[in-house]
């Protein structure tokens, strides 16, 4: 333990000294922050926090213009133990003490502090002495400005780490920022669920009459929409029946380990009364052609919010009863 630091511990624990701290609550839109009778030498004993709020959908960017505190370091401690200021946004604290010249790994860089959310919390705190020449202190321009969700789901920092990527909501197909705020936009064809940030596909019930067809999961072999409820219904004329066969080359939807019923994405396919469901990698039948028997045969392929794959490409035929 070096001079300062024994001198720093026998007052604390003698005479009990403690620092009372003031807090300051900021709404402005923008102004500065400085310590104490900057730009003259800080007083010693100081603990004063300035808490800056802005309105949702905004951050906060503080512009370090000055910054001349004492360097401090202590091996199990780590840097600035004795004057340093520490910014804070509820994510994660900096701290910082001594001075760009000098002690650049220590000091704050020349660089705008960008908050990740519409709170940020400054503390000042200096110890018993200030020995050193040139310790003038801080100045800082606090602004609100636009936070651009667009841009921080982009680079993957609008939400926590441990986020579960089954219910975060995101834009899947445009997002348009604006101040405040941002939007979600659709490509054509699609339509915003009510969730206001999911695009899915616009698709009407088919009736299919032609003596054959394909039938395929939108945008195959591509991957297909979130949230899709689309719907053929293959229509026999009298003394016909229907047979289709589905590729087994490129077959994938979202895979149901242990449920039988693919409650997630399927495939459904009814017939003479009798529904099938089919998700996973193994196509209906392993690919080979199924001979239904029946007039009427109907495809439902539906899907949710998250892993979205190929899809599905069948085929079909109306065949006349010999």
């Amino acid at each position: 333990m070096d001079l300062k630091s024994f001198r720093l511990f026998v007052l604390l624990v003698s005479f009990g000294v403690s620092q009372s701290q003031e807090v300051v609550e900021i709404k402005d839109h923008f102004g500065i922050i400085k310590s104490p009778g900057f730009p003259n030498s800080y007083e010693p004993n100081v603990n004063k926090t300035w808490v800056i709020e802005t309105l949702p959908g905004y951050v906060i960017e503080i512009d370090i213009t000055d910054f001349y505190l004492e360097v401090s370091y202590e091996e199990d401690v780590g840097k600035c133990i004795y004057d340093f200021v520490t910014i804070s946004d509820g994510d994660e604290t900096e701290i910082f003490c001594g001075n760009r010249e000098n002690y650049p790994t220590f000091a704050p860089t020349h660089k705008p502090y960008v908050s990740d959310t519409n709170k940020v919390t400054v503390n000042f705190v200096t110890d018993y002495s200030n020995e050193e020449a040139g310790l003038y202190g801080f100045r800082m321009y606090y602004s609100k400005v636009d936070a651009d969700e667009c841009a921080r789901i982009k680079e993957g920092n609008f939400y926590e780490d441990d986020v579960n990527w089954d219910e975060a909501l995101f834009c899947n197909h445009h997002c348009v920022n604006y101040p405040g705020s941002y939007e979600c936009l659709c490509k054509p064809g699609y339509s915003l669920h009510e969730d206001k940030h999911t695009c899915k596909i616009t698709c009407d019930t088919q009736i299919l009459t032609e003596m054959s067809g394909v039938i395929t999961s939108n945008n195959y072999p591509g991957r297909y929409s979130k949230y899709s409820d689309c719907k053929w219904v293959i229509q026999a004329p009298a003394n016909h029946t229907i047979d289709y066969t589905c590729d087994d080359s490129n077959f994938h939807i979202e895979n149901h380990y242990d449920e039988t019923d693919c409650p997630y994405d399927r495939l459904t396919i009814t017939y003479g009364g009798i529904s099938n469901f089919f998700c996973g990698e193994a196509p209906p039948h392993a690919g080979v052609t199924e001979h239904t028997g029946a007039e009427v045969v109907e495809f439902n392929f539906t899907s949710d919010r998250s892993l979205e794959y190929s899809g599905f490409n069948c085929t079909y035929n109306i065949i006349e009863n010999s």
